[in-house]
């Protein structure tokens, strides 16, 4: 691992998470924290590893899961490296939070 790959991966987690703990969860809230901090960027974490796999399957980021070696039908990643937001990524990101704000205006 580069001390790059290092450092970001620290700097990540050290951040708390804002809301609720469901709100931790969400891939979209997810989306949100990778669009402020460093490419690319190496998740351990096995929930944090879920949400790329989320992300990743519908195009919103582009990330490579590195995967154990197959001992049987389902084995879960271990990590996984995120590389970038896509275009798709960003446009929903744009709309989710352009959603968000105006919702909080009207209350």
């Amino acid at each position: 691992m580069t001390s790059f790959t290092k450092r970001a991966r620290i700097r990540f987690k050290a951040k708390p998470w804002h809301g609720s703990e469901r709100r931790r969860f969400m891939p979209l809230y997810f989306l949100m924290r990778l669009q402020h901090v460093q490419l690319p960027l190496r998740v351990d974490a096995p929930e944090e590893v879920r949400l790329v796999s989320v992300l990743k399957a519908t195009g919103l980021i582009e990330a490579k899961i590195h995967a154990l070696a197959s001992t049987g039908p389902y084995i879960p990643s271990q990590s996984a490296t995120v590389t970038c937001i896509t275009e798709e990524g960003m446009a929903e990101l744009d709309s989710w939070i352009g959603e968000f704000g105006s919702r909080r205006r009207r209350a």
